[in-house]
Parts: C-alpha cells; sequence; structure tokens
C-alpha cells in the first residue's frame, strides 16, 4: 500500500480512515497524524457527501466527488471504492485518481449526454439532425431509433428515412421540407411510421433550418416526438364525445339500436351488432359487413345494476387485434350505449304507458257508461209511466229491478276490478290461505261462470283430478275465472278444456281453447296492465284479466304461462306450489 504510487486510503465500516499511503496525504495536503481516525466525509466537498452513501451499497463503485484540501480549495477525484474480504470488522480500500480539466470536462460532457438520452426515453422526444454527416445522411439520437424501431448502427439516409414514412404521408413530409429550406415556413409535421415488425406509430417533427453566413441551408436540426398515445386519446375523447351527442338525440326506440351499432362502424371495428332482449322478445341491430374469420370483441349493455345485452365488434383477421387501449374505447362506447338505448326504452315505455293509460279510460268510460245507460232508462220509462197513471204492474216492476240488479252488480264488479288493479299495483295485496282441493276452486269459478259459458255457446269440458295446495281460495278462484272467461272472449265461440292437476311439488290449471291463437310477438305483452287483443268494439272488459290473474299467480310463488301457435288456439296455464314455501 505504502509503496504504490496512486493515492490509497482505507476506511472503516463508520466511514473513519484507518490509514493512508504518502500519495494519499499529498493528495490531501494533511499528514497521516491528521487523517487517520477523520471521518472521508469531513474531506468531501459538503454538496456532493451524500455521494458516499452509495460507497458502501456495493462491494466495488466508482464515483466522482470534489475533495476539500487543507488550503479550502477543491479538486475533482474519481474514487473507486472496495470491499476487503479479511476477518474482523468491515472495511473499505479507496483508490483517488486525480482528474484533468480535460477529463473533467469530457466526463460532464458524457454525463449530460446521459441525461439527454434518459430525458428523451422519459418523453418520447428523439432529435435528429441532417446535413451534419453528409448530403443524404441524418444523424439520429437513441431515442429517435427507438421511435422509428430501428437497430442504432444502421446508417439514416434521406431515402432510408422516407421508406420508413408511410406511403400516403410521404408527399406532405418533401412539401414541408422544401418549404422549410425555402424560407417559406417552419418544419411542423406529423406523420405516420410504419416500422418494421408492421407496427404504425404517429411521430410530430419539427425542426429548424441552420444557414451559412450567406443564407444558404446547410442543415436541419430536429426532434421527433412518439404521439401516439396521445393522438389516441385525443381521438378517444372525440369519438365518445360525439357519441354521446349523437346518442343524446335519438329518443326512438328500437331505432335507437342501429343508430350505435351504426356510431361504431368504421370507428371501432369492421362490423357491429347489438343484441339485447326486452319484454317483446330478442332485438338486433347490424351495421358494416361481416368479415370472414373475424376478431371479436363484446362489451355488455349495463343500465341501473343489470346487463341487458351486448355489442359485439368485429374486425377482419387481416387487421390488428383488440389492445388494452382499445378495449378501454369499446368499454366506455358501450356505457354511453346502455345509457342511450336504456333512456330511449324508458322514453318508449313511458309513451306506451301514457297511451294505455289514455285507452284505458276510454274503455273504462265506455264499460262503466254501458250497464248505465240501460239503469237510466229503466228508471225514466218506471218514473214515466208512474207520472201518466200508468204504473208498471208488480210482475213488470219486479222485472225491471231484477235487470237494475244485474246492472248495478256489473258496475260494482268493474269497480272492485279497479280497486283491486290499485292494490296490487301499489303491493297492498294480502293472501288468507288455506288447504284447498284446486279442482274444487275451479268448479265453483265454472259455477260463477255458468250465464256466461251460455251467452258464450262453447262447450266446456273438465278433466279434474284432486290436487290440494295451500292457497287463497277467493284470489286463486278470481284467477281462474279470469282465465276461463278470457277463453270464452277470444275462443270463437269453439270448445275450451280445461284441466286440474298435481305435478311434483306443484298444481296445475290449464284453460285451452280452439281459437285464432296468439302471435308470438304479443304472448308477453298481453300479460301487462291494459292490454287488449283486439279492439274495443269486438270485446268489452278493461283489458286486466291476465295481469291480474298472473299477479295473484306471483303472489302465491306461481305464475302463468301461455302456449300458442297462430290458428291453433292458446293454452293457458297457472300453476302454484302444492306446500306452503313461505319462510
Amino acid at each position: 500500500m505504502y509503496a504504490v504510487p496512486e493515492p490509497i486510503a482505507t476506511v472503516d465500516q463508520r466511514g473513519c480512515i484507518l490509514d493512508v499511503n504518502g500519495a494519499a496525504q499529498a493528495l490531501f495536503d494533511r499528514t497521516r497524524a491528521e487523517l487517520i481516525g477523520l471521518a472521508l466525509s469531513e474531506l468531501v466537498a459538503e454538496r456532493a457527501r451524500a455521494g458516499l452513501d452509495g460507497l458502501r451499497e456495493t462491494e466495488q463503485r466508482t464515483i466522482e466527488l470534489p475533495i476539500r484540501r487543507k488550503d479550502g480549495s477543491e479538486i475533482a477525484v474519481e474514487v473507486t471504492a472496495t470491499s476487503l474480504r479479511v476477518p474482523g470488522p468491515a472495511a473499505m480500500v479507496i483508490l483517488l485518481r486525480r482528474l484533468s480539466e480535460r477529463e473533467r470536462t469530457e466526463e460532464v460532457i458524457r454525463q449530460t449526454q446521459r441525461y439527454l438520452e434518459e430525458g428523451q426515453a422519459i418523453a418520447h422526444v428523439g432529435s435528429w439532425v441532417s446535413g451534419v454527416l453528409g448530403p443524404d445522411a441524418i444523424w439520429w439520437s437513441p431515442e429517435t431509433y427507438r421511435i422509428f424501431g430501428v437497430a442504432e448502427d444502421m446508417p439514416i439516409t434521406v431515402e432510408r428515412f422516407f421508406g420508413m414514412v408511410h406511403p400516403d404521408d410521404r408527399e406532405a413530409i418533401r412539401a414541408a421540407s422544401e418549404a422549410a429550406l425555402g424560407g417559406g415556413a417552419a418544419y411542423d409535421v406529423v406523420h405516420r411510421v410504419v416500422r418494421p415488425d408492421g407496427g404504425v406509430r404517429v411521430v410530430r417533427e419539427r425542426a429548424v433550418v441552420v444557414r451559412d453566413e450567406r443564407g444558404v441551408a446547410s442543415r436541419m436540426v430536429g426532434t421527433a416526438q412518439d404521439v401516439t398515445e396521445r393522438m389516441r386519446v385525443e381521438r378517444k375523447e372525440r369519438f365518445l364525445a360525439r357519441v354521446s351527442a349523437e346518442l343524446s338525440q335519438v329518443l326512438e326506440y328500437p331505432q335507437i339500436l342501429d343508430a350505435v351499432a351504426k356510431l361504431a362502424v368504421p370507428e371501432l371495428a369492421e362490423a357491429a351488432i347489438v343484441e339485447l332482449e326486452d319484454e317483446s322478445g330478442p332485438r338486433n341491430a347490424v351495421a358494416g359487413a361481416l368479415p370472414a374469420g373475424g376478431i371479436f370483441l363484446r362489451s355488455p349493455l349495463q343500465a341501473r345494476g343489470h346487463e341487458f345485452g351486448t355489442v359485439t365488434l368485429v374486425r377482419g383477421s387481416s387487421a390488428a387485434g383488440f389492445d388494452a387501449f382499445d378495449q378501454e374505447v369499446v368499454a366506455g362506447f358501450g356505457l354511453r350505449a346502455a345509457f342511450a338505448i336504456d333512456n330511449a326504452r324508458l322514453f318508449h315505455q313511458a309513451q306506451q304507458s301514457i297511451q294505455a293509460r289514455d285507452e284505458f279510460l276510454v274503455i273504462a268510460g265506455h264499460e262503466l257508461k254501458t250497464p248505465i245507460a240501460p239503469v237510466r232508462m229503466q228508471i225514466q220509462s218506471t218514473l214515466k209511466a208512474i207520472a201518466s197513471g200508468r204504473p208498471p204492474t208488480l210482475e213488470r216492476l219486479n222485472e225491471r229491478l231484477l235487470g237494475l240488479d244485474r246492472a248495478v252488480g256489473r258496475v260494482e264488479r268493474l269497480v272492485e276490478t279497479l280497486l283491486q288493479v290499485a292494490d296490487l299495483t301499489v303491493g297492498r295485496m294480502v293472501l288468507s290461505r288455506r288447504s284447498h282441493d284446486l279442482a274444487e276452486v275451479v268448479r265453483d269459478a265454472l259455477a260463477r261462470l255458468a250465464s256466461e259459458i251460455e251467452r258464450a255457446g262453447a262447450a266446456v269440458t273438465l278433466e279434474a283430478s284432486e290436487a290440494p295446495t295451500f292457497i287463497d281460495a277467493q284470489l286463486i278462484g278470481q284467477a281462474c275465472e279470469g282465465l276461463i272467461s278470457n277463453a270464452l272472449k277470444y275462443g270463437a265461440g269453439a270448445r275450451i278444456d280445461l284441466a286440474v292437476r298435481r305435478d311434483a311439488g306443484d298444481v296445475f290449471f290449464s284453460v285451452t281453447d280452439h281459437g285464432p291463437g296468439i302471435p308470438l310477438d304479443e304472448q308477453k305483452r298481453i300479460f301487462q296492465r291494459f292490454t287488449r287483443r283486439a279492439p274495443l268494439e269486438h270485446f268489452g272488459g278493461f283489458g286486466l284479466g291476465l295481469w291480474i290473474a298472473q299477479q295473484i299467480a306471483q303472489a302465491h310463488a306461481g305464475g302463468v304461462d301461455v302456449s300458442s301457435r297462430p290458428g291453433e288456439g292458446a293454452r293457458f296455464t297457472l300453476w302454484v306450489p302444492a306446500e306452503d314455501r313461505r319462510a
């Protein structure tokens, strides 16, 4: 150690000097006695002392530090610290080398270059200079090579640069370059780059033209910034804003499904399919041409906490797949589409409800007025006869009173129906459950409908086996009566077959008519309130029978189903659990 010409010191684990050689004493301008036991940090300029911490982190490390001499002057020193592998307390050997001004300047330049390259890599901004290496050569920084996706050892020429530019953008770049060199405009262009692997990036280039003392352009110095992600984000925001704006103008349902599909093409894919199911059954809309062997991406349509459909986007097999950014855009599109579709559907339902309400008011007025009109006529006729001194006989008066009683009874039943609808709507149905035989409940309903069956002229058959169940007999009887009455009304006078049976844990009551049947697209709708299968002038009633039957059955944890084909009649089946399933 003492014979080595380079400055050397040993330092303990606390950073205090254990020993130094003569060269180190000369470097520090202190004697051996002054240096031993002194903390190494005391010999380093205060601003750089944090760098000493890194010396203890690895077995060997080299850093540059400013050393303070005894006279207060500073010198630049390269410090190499190596851990000693010897028994006893940990220690380090420190080799110091004084740097010349040239070395110092070169090191500063190297560090500055590294910092510049690191900064360019973080910002995705490269630099370039044309004309400095030759009339057709271009110098690129390492980040520019990374942006263009080529190896750093590849010489770049003007021809090779244009070969990497997207064919559709080359003429614009040539024109911008010529204009800048001619002094007419700044060089600021955005163009696409086709990488060797086929990937496409968007690059913004800006440059200044350097001219000699005669004003002749000698070179261009510029930057190349990868703006691909920024452009994608800006495009995404513009697209989603347009989607929100355009869909907010469409309130027609289901026409809005077509609007959603068309907005997705070609912005997101070559084809788009919107699928959902509502009370009328499945619905879908398609835009674009479905490519063979395409790449699919599905996004759910969700609103108010539930999923009600999907948007499927399709790209051709030769196109790029859906990356994470694409999936983010599609998710945003699906969110806006779901919101717009749900709004249009709610608006459509509100319109239907208003229309149904208006139609119901007409129907209710007609139904209530129909029995009242003959009542008024009978009363006026009787009063007129009494006033003229020719009162009706007791027999005639009895007939008129019976007719009035029937009319009042009909009005009473209509009012009770309206009150029941109100109770069902607000959930005020109260069940009084007892053990009953459903077959007996159906026979009682038939007895109450005897006069209606006679007027319809339809033959009614009943095939019933014992079907004990736990129900509110009055309400279930009303539901059964409603199903039979519905068959009498729409069965065209044909035979009606009734059946009661028990199967596993449920009991069933079915009503089969042989009338015209029900189209498939109407089979869900007929269970809605105020829905009629025929115009008012053909059949009376509020259009509430099936809805009430369904509500009563569902209150018993059951339901009402329909099975029908046009021209082949219809079968309505009410089912409820045989046992009480309440918790």
